[in-house]
């Protein structure tokens, strides 16, 4: 009876890990970095972050999103480059695109966010090798 006990413990304190990981969703490979939320608002937000992937220094890059150019802000008085924060306002397919001068571009192709999704991305620009001149 405690060892019957004891398993239906076990098993319910694993569906309760699982249904809270499953909340979030991260992928990630050495360029950049997918965290997925469910936001509590219902609101879909997509948040851009973009580091120097040797010493993860923060960077303010161009971005693209579905191939429309967008900048980074750059807060005078703290001297700290705000992520890229906007509204989704349509369910769909995206492409975002991180370039910088001097460092190689990094693309996540075809992400899908729907109504409710919270997504941050934070890209590392790798150094390009091949000289400005």
């Amino acid at each position: 009876m405690v060892q019957k006990a004891f398993h239906v413990i076990s098993i319910s304190l694993i569906l309760i890990f699982i249904s809270c990981a499953a909340s979030k969703e991260i992928t990630s490979n050495r360029n950049y970095t997918f965290d997925k939320h469910k936001s509590k608002n219902g609101y879909s937000t997509l948040i851009l972050k973009a580091y120097d992937y040797e010493y993860e220094n923060q960077l303010g890059p161009r971005v693209y999103i579905n191939d429309l150019y967008f900048d980074f802000s750059f807060d005078s008085e703290s001297k700290i480059i705000k992520p890229f924060d906007v509204s989704v306002e349509q369910e769909g397919k995206y492409t975002i695109r991180f370039s910088y001068l001097g460092r190689l571009p990094v693309k996540i192709p075809d992400f899908f966010i729907k109504k409710g999704d919270s997504i941050v991305i934070s890209a590392y620009l790798k150094e390009d090798p091949t000289p400005l001149h």
